[in-house]
């Protein structure tokens, strides 16, 4: 006997079923991060003692630009990245198999030796951010980055404590115009300068010109709305500008986007 199924003639009432059902454990087949696992793999060695990994080909080039080119020449199978952390990059191949961010510390996290120490505090999970960050622009890997940029705003939201110190850090491996500095430096405006003032959360000993410049810059862009009360920080009204985006953004690239237009539907 085929399995009958209800009908639900309310489109918000069938649209709030699914939305329940996807939320789940199961998951449509064409959804998984890695079709089958049969596939090719490849090896990434990375870091200064050239740690291995194995990870399917598909999986890496699906979103790297900078894996795409690099196996779209003859090669021996093996792929160097010398100048990044093996944590880091341990952390990026769990997210393209699961599409999380594992940052957060964890006293039962198990120990793993042969890749360096893990994170221990809250405070050290903003550095590890950033390197992932890092990571993801030298693969040029887009969609990673703007998940980060996500989970750095989802940190601040959960603990209240905004990156202090980290300014030197995220200028000198970033270019002018990267959403990562736009986003210090609202921290810093938005929440350091402005409802946290009296607590002395500028960076005072390591911003460096470009950081001291794109601070006026936001200061006078703000036109004073960071000093009046339950001022509404950017991040809340435009995610999407901490993000990287080929002009208007893409769906099914943006889950800010995808998510409010999913939202509006119900």
């Amino acid at each position: 006997m085929a399995p009958t199924k209800l009908y639900l003639k309310n489109k918000a009432a069938r649209q709030e079923v699914k939305a329940k059902t996807m939320s789940g454990v199961r998951k449509p087949m064409d959804k998984t991060p890695c079709s089958t696992f049969a596939k090719e793999v490849v090896t990434v060695r990375v870091g200064p003692h050239n740690i291995g990994f194995i990870v399917h080909k598909d999986v890496l080039v699906k979103n790297s630009d900078y894996m795409k080119a690099t196996m779209s020449k003859p090669w021996a199978g093996i792929v160097s990245i010398n100048d990044h952390d093996p944590v880091v990059f341990n952390i990026y191949v769990q997210y393209l198999y699961t599409g999380k961010i594992f940052s957060m510390s964890s006293i039962t996290a198990p120990p793993t030796p042969h890749l360096g120490t893990t994170v221990i505090s809250e405070e050290d999970e903003w550095a590890l951010l950033i390197d992932l960050y890092r990571l993801g622009d030298y693969l040029l890997d887009f969609k990673f980055i703007n998940t980060i940029a996500d989970a750095m705003v989802e940190k601040w939201r959960a603990d209240h404590q905004f990156p202090i110190g980290y300014a030197a850090k995220v200028y000198e491996g970033s270019v002018s115009g990267c959403p990562l500095r736009k986003l210090i430096v609202d921290f810093h405006v938005h929440l350091g300068l402005g409802k946290h003032i009296d607590h002395g959360s500028l960076d005072t000993g390591e911003g460096t010109a470009e950081f001291v410049i794109d601070l006026v810059r936001e200061f006078y862009a703000s036109k004073g709305a960071i000093w009046e009360k339950d001022a509404v920080e950017p991040w809340d009204t435009d995610p999407c500008r901490y993000h990287v985006h080929s002009g208007k953004c893409l769906t099914g690239f943006c889950r800010y986007r995808d998510h409010l237009a999913t939202s509006s539907k119900l």
